[in-house]
């Protein structure tokens, strides 16, 4: 890629995202539709005939290609494409079965069984070849096939690596997993920016129930089950400038979970970010119909103690 390169596809896109079509902001660096280079397949480098030009708010990570990620559990990605911004027209007017929703955040309240061996079956000692009980698969294995928890026993995780990975799998396809997930992620950031976390289970099923299971912004049904797919649920700030407190926080799609390049690293005048809302949806794919406007209205935000699903 050169210089050149960039501006024939400014030239050609007519200063357009080549996903939206919106126009882009070229020349403010922190602006709203601010100019992006994107590769198309994640796989290729940087060429040509691979990259285009898109607004920062298309460019979302692909969070498949991570390490560790089996390839055949991936069903989609956070990534934007033509046909994928075409889809949300569509997908916007998709009804949600409001008895399954229901039903999914009943199962998700209920802790599933351990999957531990009894503990006297398992003592956490090695035996004379070295070799350390796993407490999920009950086989003998060496060190190295255990991950580090200085926490825990000779500094090694009680489960094996193909335990712990198949475990984290099964968690991966439920709703309650997911969650979880998402909260322990939030956590981590709240603690290493030095921001308030206030979240627990509870209120990440009732934003999913107030939403209708519904992205906060664009009012897709939200994929809650599965990790690597299309239109995953992710867990947003509306004020990035704030923690994760329940009334900062909704649900979204991963699709419309941008980085804030502005805050805290702008070093110049921020006019706008990357960061979606209801008002950047309206301007990109127009107000929804009819069919699915009391949905999109909903309000996640509404105080803590509204009812849930019965048990």
């Amino acid at each position: 890629m050169t210089f050149a390169d960039i501006l024939d596809m400014v030239v050609e896109q007519e200063g357009r995202c080549a996903y939206s079509g919106v126009a882009m902001e070229m020349l403010m660096p922190n602006s709203h539709w601010r100019m992006s280079l994107e590769r198309r397949t994640n796989t290729e480098g940087y060429s040509r005939n691979n990259c285009a030009l898109i607004a920062a708010e298309f460019n979302t990570s692909d969070y498949s290609r991570h390490p560790g990620v089996d390839l055949a559990e991936v069903g989609g990605t956070a990534q934007w494409s033509e046909a994928k911004f075409r889809s949300v027209f569509e997908l916007r007017l998709f009804a949600m079965d409001l008895c399954q929703l229901a039903k999914d955040i009943r199962d998700a309240r209920i802790k599933q069984p351990s999957s531990r061996l009894p503990v006297t079956s398992w003592p956490r000692s090695p035996n004379a070849a070295g070799e350390w009980s796993c407490c999920s698969c009950g086989l003998q294995k060496y060190p190295s096939e255990f991950y580090k928890n200085h926490r825990q026993t000779g500094d090694l995780h009680s489960y094996c690596k193909a335990c712990a990975k198949e475990r984290y799998r099964r968690r991966g396809k439920t709703f309650r997993g997911n969650a979880q997930r998402l909260l322990v992620q939030a956590r981590r950031r709240s603690r290493f920016r030095g921001q308030a976390f206030a979240l627990d289970l509870d209120d990440m099923l009732q934003m999913l129930w107030l939403q209708k299971g519904r992205c906060f912004y664009s009012g897709i049904p939200l994929q809650y089950k599965q990790q690597h797919t299309d239109w995953r649920m992710s867990l947003e700030r509306l004020d990035n400038s704030i923690g994760y407190i329940r009334s900062n926080c909704v649900l979204i799609a991963v699709e419309f979970n941008t980085s804030d390049h502005s805050r805290n690293i702008a070093r110049t005048t921020v006019f706008g970010t990357a960061q979606w809302s209801r008002a950047k949806v309206a301007h990109v794919w127009g107000h929804p119909g009819a069919q699915s406007l009391s949905a999109y209205l909903c309000d996640a935000r509404v105080p803590a103690g509204q009812p849930l699903p019965e048990n």
